[in-house]
């Protein structure tokens, strides 16, 4: 869609794909609930089959999981009155040693609480030792839940900014005992099915591959295999593909559906979250002082930002390892949706994340001379 009309932008797109930063690039820009570009570029997978990229393929879309689940999931609940914001994590999760951290500290990832861990190891190892599968059941759960409340904190609550993985599968797992059902339940019944979100869901351990096609990631060193529709992040996969900080799948549709509403919550013109709550949620917190973080949201970096130079400071947005991007520049109401799966088959060429910035610059340079 519009493609030629805004060559610079497909011409971007087409770099990305050309010089080998992803095998696919996929491109959403919406003004004010106006779609004014939708473009797919390159392939969903190169190995071991070649299979096109297109505007409608599913992603996985890592840890956008944070916003579009689990910090909706939190503005869910205190919405309906039932998510303590400033209460100790302990409250709900009793296992958890540290008495001085809050929910509010693991929005905004201030807890203190290490980036990453590789919890996956613990379950492949009880995996061997007890010869049965448990991935996806309470066994593997608890094992990672436990392993998270052996690690010790990096720094006090509040005075340092880590972003965390443990953090948002804390969240993840306090918003399960909150509302008393799974969590991938929870967001299908209070999120997804109430925004019309049918082609976004978590894929559970063991279920069917839902239809659809779907854009590959990478060759996993523990399944032996080019990922392809279930979970790329392998603490999620030994969370059984349901977890706080990854494991969701969608589609740039989707999440056009998803910030359009958030953008008319915030102005106040849709009813789904209090207009207050969506404005305190995308509000920079400075906890601590030097953070960009809003509440699970970020802002824009004065330096080397991920949205590029040209969003103004009203603007909100995430980015997933796998290569995927949003961002929503409240003054202009300009969203940017940048999907690919620069992960396949490999991690290792950066390449993409030094491409994604300009292509950012792009679409505001262009837009801004159309709307000016």
């Amino acid at each position: 869609m519009n493609e030629t009309r805004y060559p610079f932008i497909t011409r971007k797109l087409q770099q990305a794909y050309e010089n080998g930063a992803t095998p696919g690039v996929a491109l959403l820009v919406d003004h004010a609930g106006e779609m004014m570009y939708r473009h797919a570029v390159g392939y969903a997978q190169q190995y071991p089959d070649h299979k096109d990229l297109r505007e409608d393929t599913i992603f996985d879309i890592a840890s956008l999981t944070k916003v579009v689940a689990t910090t909706t999931a939190v503005m869910c609940r205190i919405r309906d009155n039932a998510f303590p914001l400033e209460e100790s994590v302990q409250s709900y999760i009793p296992e958890f040693p540290h008495s001085e951290v809050t929910f509010l500290h693991l929005l905004t990832h201030s807890s203190g609480l290490p980036g990453w861990w590789p919890l996956y190891e613990d379950v492949q190892q009880a995996i061997a030792l007890q010869g049965e599968d448990i991935l996806g059941n309470g066994i593997a759960k608890d094992i990672i839940l436990n392993n998270i409340c052996k690690i010790s904190l990096t720094a006090a609550p509040g005075k340092h900014y880590t972003y965390s993985d443990l953090g948002f599968i804390l969240l993840g797992i306090a918003l399960e005992r909150m509302a008393d059902m799974p969590f991938d339940d929870y967001c299908r019944e209070t999120i997804f099915a109430p925004l019309g979100m049918s082609n976004t869901f978590f894929r559970r351990y063991g279920t069917p591959l839902p239809d659809g096609e779907y854009a590959a990631t990478e060759r996993c060193e523990w399944r032996r295999r080019i990922l392809y529709g279930e979970v790329h992040d392998e603490n999620a996969y030994a969370l059984g593909g349901v977890a706080g900080h990854a494991g969701l799948f969608s589609t740039l549709d989707d999440a056009r559906l998803f910030m359009n509403c958030l953008l008319r919550c915030y102005e106040g013109t849709d009813s789904f979250l209090p207009q207050a709550l969506v404005q305190q949620f995308f509000t920079r917190q400075y906890l601590p002082k030097s953070s960009t973080r809003a509440l699970g949201w970020d802002t824009p970096s004065p330096k080397d930002s991920t949205g590029g130079e040209l969003l103004s400071s009203a603007s909100v947005g995430h980015t997933g390892f796998t290569g995927t991007s949003i961002w929503l520049d409240l003054s202009r109401k300009v969203l940017i949706l940048l999907f690919s799966n620069r992960v396949h088959p490999s991690r290792n060429d950066h390449t993409f994340l030094k491409m994604r910035p300009k292509i950012h610059d792009t679409v505001l340079i262009t837009f801004d001379k159309e709307f000016s």
